[in-house]
């Protein structure tokens, strides 16, 4: 069972793209739109305590990212794929 468990979690991490503090960007309606992931779906699971999210009124699934938009601080929670990362380092 031990081992299951842990097999899980890996595939789960195998399909996040984006982490934490990662810089990302968004092309809408011909501008860019730059923020940061606050969290990502790399440690979800379905038992975990609305109370420990950030917006407990969204919650987030496998293959999505919250992220704190700038200037405006405003967070969202977006899909992986609807974002292009921008990678420093890490």
């Amino acid at each position: 069972m031990e081992e299951e468990k842990g097999d899980s979690v890996q595939s789960n991490v195998t399909l996040c793209r984006l982490f934490e503090e990662d810089a990302v960007s968004v092309k809408k309606d011909g501008q860019f739109r730059c923020g940061v992931v606050l969290e990502s779906s790399e440690y979800v699971s379905s038992d975990e305590d609305a109370d420990d999210d950030i917006c407990a009124d969204v919650k987030l699934r496998r293959g999505t990212v919250r992220v704190a938009w700038h200037p405006e601080g405003t967070e969202e929670v977006v899909d992986e794929n609807t974002v292009s990362s921008h990678l420093v380092s890490r």
